[in-house]
């Protein structure tokens, strides 16, 4: 296999098959708005045979400071990572493998059989590594993961360590509205009854709009006003252009449900679609406008219309606010980094991660199976393992 450097999307095919089988956050579209950022450069990893055919990518950024916390590392992995390790000096400069935003990854090695995937990976990893150590970058990690794609990754990738993160929360989507409220317990159904019924209630006055570059000034203060509240202040300018380029990047596969009252917008909700899912990227809200459950509403219920529209099959909800989203029909599905240090002083002991790791891997699957409205899925709770058969949702 022969490595390619390449430093934008725009030099790979967004026809190759490496793609026939991704999902959004792996997808051409969404590595190509990744590119985009301050602190980072793009230095892609191609795998080609002796024809030229495309075996695996390796996408990866070359960065310097991460301003999101959930991709940096020190605190994405707090809680299996010891003290030292961190701050984010031990860090940056690094090099970012996968999409470097979306709290999701996959990986791009083909569909071949495992043995010729992992040799794939195996070699781009190596190449990866040869270019961190000669950039001098401090660490390589590759984060958002779940156990089937950390489990692959792990057997191409024997030096990382692998480090449990958190859940996110997809939303099975039948076929009918009725069928959903049937999968709910009793209590929630009611509940969830009870909120449609007072939103119906509130005069909504809801549209649908394409996410194009018109709308994106339109929904910026109410996504600015929704990070602020999180800990995430971003100005309304700053956060107009990433919507922008990401609009752009995603050509037509999104769009923004807008909900007034009285012709004021009170909130919206940003959907991308691809293949049979429903993407939830960003929800805004004002909250001196809103009603008690717009909220609701428009991050799950009307959401949830559309995927019944479109025949979706899974609605992907994102992390946080579990409770609410376990209650209203989510599953969870662990998600899982994998990392490698070059700087000597960040004692990492792998005997000592995987000890936090099992132990809040058991602590998450308790706490989502007291809220979970089905069964708890075995296989998506296993530590990473390179014999680990597929999973996912």
């Amino acid at each position: 296999m022969k490595v390619e450097h390449v430093t934008s999307m725009a030099e790979v095919p967004a026809d190759s098959a490496i793609f026939a089988g991704s999902h959004l956050y792996n997808g051409h579209a969404w590595l190509s708005f990744c590119e985009r950022h301050d602190y980072s450069r793009p230095h892609h990893l191609v795998g080609r045979d002796d024809q030229g055919r495309i075996l695996g990518m390796l996408p990866a950024y070359e960065i310097s400071k991460e301003g999101h916390p959930r991709y940096r590392p020190g605190e994405a992995l707090a809680g299996t990572l010891p003290e030292s390790a961190h701050p984010d000096s031990r860090w940056f400069p690094g090099l970012v493998l996968g999409a470097r935003t979306g709290n999701r990854n996959g990986l791009l090695d083909g569909d071949g059989p495992a043995a010729e995937r992992t040799r794939v990976l195996g070699g781009l990893l190596d190449e990866a590594l040869a270019l961190a150590r000669e950039q001098e970058r401090r660490a390589l990690w590759y984060l958002y993961l779940d156990v089937a794609e950390a489990s692959r990754l792990r057997a191409a990738w024997p030096r990382a360590v692998p480090h449990f993160i958190d859940f996110e929360l997809v939303i099975p989507v039948p076929e009918s509205y009725e069928a959903y409220l049937a999968g709910l317990n009793k209590l929630q159904r009611r509940n969830v009854g009870r909120e449609r019924k007072a939103f119906a209630e509130s005069s909504p006055e809801l549209v649908r709009v394409p996410y194009d570059e018109d709308i994106c000034p339109v929904i910026a203060p109410l996504l600015a006003k929704l990070q602020a509240k999180h800990g995430m202040p971003r100005t309304v300018e700053w956060l107009t252009e990433r919507l922008r380029r990401q609009a752009v990047a995603m050509a037509g596969a999104g769009e923004v449900i807008l909900l007034r009252r009285d012709g004021r917008l009170v909130a919206f909700v940003l959907m991308l679609g691809h293949r049979s899912g429903l993407y939830c990227i960003s929800v805004g809200i004002d909250y001196e406008l809103a009603a008690r459950n717009d909220y609701f509403n428009i991050t799950y219920y009307e959401p949830l219309n559309v995927a019944l529209e479109k025949g979706a099959t899974s609605m992907y909800v994102g992390m946080g606010t579990a409770e609410a989203k376990l209650r209203r029909g989510a599953v969870p599905v662990p998600l899982w980094g994998l990392t490698e240090m070059l700087d000597p002083a960040a004692d990492i002991r792998r005997d000592e991660v995987d000890h936090r790791n099992r132990l809040r891997l058991a602590e998450a699957r308790e706490w989502c199976a007291a809220r979970v409205q089905r069964p708890i899925d075995d296989l998506l709770w296993q530590l990473p393992d390179a014999g680990a058969p597929d999973a996912g949702t």
